[in-house]
């Protein structure tokens, strides 16, 4: 009986183990469904990723950070791909946006082309939201028990060393 179960814990686990991967998204210019794809890289200078399979070519992306508002544009580049390339290309950025303070942003990202009428804004082909959050640093203990482990291991540290 304990030989079965032991079994049956070991199926459950390596089951686990190979559906992970399944959890994973994976990006509209790797096949995926999710199209297009805001990954956010959580660092000291976070980054925004982001995924379009698309027919387009494009600009570098410009970045506009208003308060929790962030704006991104990209204008079309009107160059067609090169022939032999697959007709679905990808739109690949990665912009930095800096330190940012806690709380919830809200990303517009425009694909934009030029007004027709010189000197005039530039026209909106699509946009895409996306909303993320960025959580408060919050210290694992507070000042005093900090205070209170620093003189535990200032104490414990002589103890060892008069030894």
């Amino acid at each position: 009986m304990e030989k079965r179960m032991r079994q049956r814990l070991l199926i459950a686990v390596l089951l686990s183990v190979v559906s992970l991967p399944a959890l994973a998204q994976t990006s509209p210019c790797a096949g995926g469904t999710i199209n297009p794809l805001f990954t956010v890289i959580p660092s000291n200078s976070i980054q925004l990723k982001f995924e379009h399979s698309t027919t387009y070519t494009f600009t570098s992306p410009l970045v506009t950070i208003t308060g929790n508002n962030i704006t991104v544009q990209q204008f079309f580049t009107n160059i067609p791909p090169p022939p032999g390339l697959p007709s679905s290309l990808c739109n690949s950025q990665t912009v930095l946006l800096g330190t940012l303070a806690p709380g919830t942003y809200s990303v517009t990202w425009n694909y934009l082309v030029p007004s027709g009428i010189p000197s005039g804004p530039p026209q909106t082909v699509a946009t895409y939201i996306f909303a993320f959050s960025v959580p408060p640093n919050v210290p694992a203990l507070s000042g005093v028990a900090l205070l209170g482990l620093m003189l535990l291991l200032a104490s414990l540290g002589m103890v060892v060393l008069r030894r």
